[in-house]
This record gives structure tokens, C-alpha cells and sequence, in this order.
């Protein structure tokens, strides 16, 4: 959609669809294109706007507590083949969030070095490039507080949420900062199209 989904409506097809409607309609293509592409904006707004995260987020939930070791962190992440684990107290509290960034920045990568910059670090310098991490646990690396939505959040507020932070992913939590839910750009982007820019600039 976007732009180019309101290319696809040709003048032609205005015409024709004016010719096959009853009556006579006192209004020229190029009105009925502009009423067209604002109706089509204002719904598009309406629906990101009125979806909440309970809607669109994905219910199951990986989690590790403070004192899990990394080495179990990091193998459940690879068996679920998800970037990030939520990290939560005994009473199933969030504390925190481990995400595959925090691995690298304790491994040394930063905005401007590799992941394959810190493996020939460690490949030439310091040894095996897990040692430093193999036993702490998951409070070690873990990002606390970690960034929250409540289920009631809008997608509108979702993506403002993310871009500002700079994050892929959010867990939901209910009342009692308990997760619920983790809801991923992926997919705010599948159930809101919020990538896209259907609204006409003119």
C-alpha cells in the first residue's frame, strides 16, 4: 500500500466507476482521488490508534530468573530462536530484559565495532571469546529496568515507544508488572503496516 497503492487507482478507473454508479455526481477524478486517499489515511490512523498490544502481541514467554547462569540463557534463546529473554523475579516480577546486544556489548562490541571485530579480539588476545560469561548470571548483562507496555497500550504508542528507545521488542505486562505477552517490531509491522506511509503529504 503506501504512495504507491494509490497509484494503482488510474484516472480511467475513477471514470469508469463514476459512469457505473446511478445519479449524477457534481465531482471531477482528481476530487474523488483526494477523498479517496484521505478516507483511506483516516482509517488507516483509526486502526493504529484503536489496536492494543494484547491484540497483536505473541503470548508465550520465554523468561529466566536474576541468578540464571548465561550459558542457560543463552541456550534457551538459541532453542526458541528468539534475540531476547525476559528476566523475572521469584514472584514472576519483570526485572529486566537480556537481549542479544547485551551479549556483545559484555563481549566488548560497541556502535562501532563488529561482532566479528570482538571474535578476532578474543581469537588473538584474550582466548575463548564466552569464557568472561560462562558461569555469571543473567543480572550480570541484563537491561534494568527493563521497557514495559500494559496490554491497553495503542500500536500508535507501541512504534512511538520504539523508535524512540531504539528497541525491536517490548514485553506487555498486566497490572502487577507480571508479563503477559512480547510484542516485536515484526509484529507491530504485520498487524498495523506501520512502515508504511499511506497518508498523502498534499
Amino acid at each position: 500500500m503506501g504512495e504507491d497503492h494509490f497509484q494503482e487507482l488510474t484516472e480511467q478507473d475513477i471514470v469508469q466507476a463514476m459512469q457505473a454508479m446511478e445519479g449524477y455526481i457534481d465531482i471531477t477524478p482528481a476530487d474523488f482521488r483526494k477523498i479517496y486517499q484521505r478516507a483511506y489515511c483516516h482509517a488507516w490512523e483509526r486502526l493504529n490508534r484503536s489496536l492494543r498490544a494484547y491484540q497483536i502481541m505473541t503470548r508465550t514467554v520465554v523468561s529466566v530468573h536474576p541468578e540464571t547462569p548465561l550459558s542457560d540463557a543463552a541456550r534457551l534463546m538459541a532453542t526458541h530462536h528468539i534475540s531476547g529473554v525476559l528476566v523475572v523475579d521469584q514472584q514472576e516480577h519483570l526485572v529486566g530484559i537480556i537481549s542479544e546486544k547485551d551479549f556483545l556489548r559484555h563481549m566488548g562490541a560497541t556502535e562501532h565495532n563488529s561482532f566479528m571485530a570482538v571474535v578476532a579480539d578474543y581469537l588473538t588476545t584474550k582466548g575463548c571469546i564466552t569464557l568472561d560469561l560462562k558461569n555469571q548470571p543473567a543480572k550480570t548483562i541484563m537491561t534494568s529496568p527493563a521497557i514495559s507496555i500494559d496490554t491497553q497500550a495503542t500500536a500508535h504508542e507501541i512504534a512511538l515507544l520504539m523508535t524512540s528507545h531504539g528497541i525491536n521488542r517490548l514485553p506487555v505486562v498486566d497490572a502487577y508488572n507480571k508479563p503477559v505477552g512480547i510484542l516485536s517490531r515484526t509484529d507491530l509491522i504485520r498487524s498495523t503496516h506501520l512502515e508504511e506511509a499511506p497518508c498523502p503529504t498534499s
